[in-house]
């Protein structure tokens, strides 16, 4: 998030625009945004859960100074800015203005969180839905995924050199030879007790 807000801030000073740039700005924003509706989504509904994230924020705080101005952003801020104004004067208050331990960082913030989702009547935003948007061509990607994974993970025995669809990983390859070799030793025992076996019945 602080690279993606440095770079939208140098593209916005920069005085001319290619169009090459003028889109990159396009998605980044649109990138940034859906960020920061996550953020506040989880601030909305799960701080309680969710002391790391406020942590995180506080001390990426400078991170958000850019966005403000930005007219895209101010809405979704709004909560952020509110919870981080409300944990900051609450560590203030109890550690002083520049507290140097994290753990006693984090033990206000966890003392204060039950709260401060009450107290700070935080703006509603509608739920936040997401679509898979589906390629071209999915079967070219999600056909070899799924066999890899039932390889992997289902226990069934697959000879490297007969796969078509994907190619393994080196690890799954060496795996994979260890497994021809024990099968091999194990048939081997088989056959051999076997042949064992039936000179004895004779």
């Amino acid at each position: 998030l602080g690279y993606n807000t440095f770079y939208v801030y140098s593209l916005f000073s920069c005085s001319c625009f290619t169009s090459r740039s003028v889109q990159e700005l396009a998605l980044l924003e649109e990138v940034i945004r859906m960020l920061l509706e996550i953020i506040n989504s989880i601030l909305t509904h799960t701080m309680v859960s969710n002391p790391d994230l406020i942590y995180s924020l506080l001390y990426k705080r400078d991170s958000f100074t850019s966005l403000r101005s930005h007219p895209s952003f101010q809405n979704v801020l709004q909560n952020i800015d509110i919870v981080l104004t409300h944990f900051s004067k609450k560590i203030e208050l109890e550690l002083g203005p520049q507290p140097t331990q994290p753990q006693a960082v984090m033990q206000v913030i966890i003392k204060h969180v039950g709260n401060t989702q009450r107290s700070c009547n935080l703006k509603k935003f509608p739920d936040l839905k997401f679509k898979y948007v589906e390629e071209e061509s999915p079967d070219e990607f999600f056909i070899p995924y799924v066999w890899s994974v039932v390889r992997r993970q289902s226990g069934i025995h697959f000879k490297s050199e007969s796969l078509l669809l994907f190619s393994p990983a080196p690890q799954d390859i060496q795996n994979t030879t260890e497994n021809d070799d024990i099968s091999e030793d194990n048939d081997s025992v088989m056959n051999n007790g076997e042949s064992n076996h039936e000179q004895v019945l004779v």
